[in-house]
């Protein structure tokens, strides 16, 4: 909430709107706003709990936490931090 990277909300291919709805609405004491959503198909690890994950700008992958994971503040709060503003 801190830094001002666009944020996005990853759903697998056969979410549910109502599985949209749901999720977007734990996430609107985070964010007011929906969060734009894009549709994947990876399966495992990204299975079971939500993830939390960091892209740079150009898409690349940086920090990947499990929701729940203790070290998942620190993985993406130092890439939130050298990101910003570029």
């Amino acid at each position: 909430v801190q830094h001002p990277q666009l944020w996005a909300l990853a759903l697998p291919a056969d979410a549910t709107a109502a599985d949209e709805a749901r999720v977007q609405g734990l996430l609107r004491a985070h964010r007011p706003a929906p969060l734009p959503v894009v549709r994947h198909r990876v399966g495992a690890p990204l299975t079971g709990r939500p993830w939390v994950l960091m892209l740079d700008q150009d898409g690349v992958l940086r920090a990947a936490a499990e929701v729940g994971d203790p070290h998942l503040f620190t993985r993406v709060q130092r890439w939130a931090q050298r990101l910003r503003g570029r």
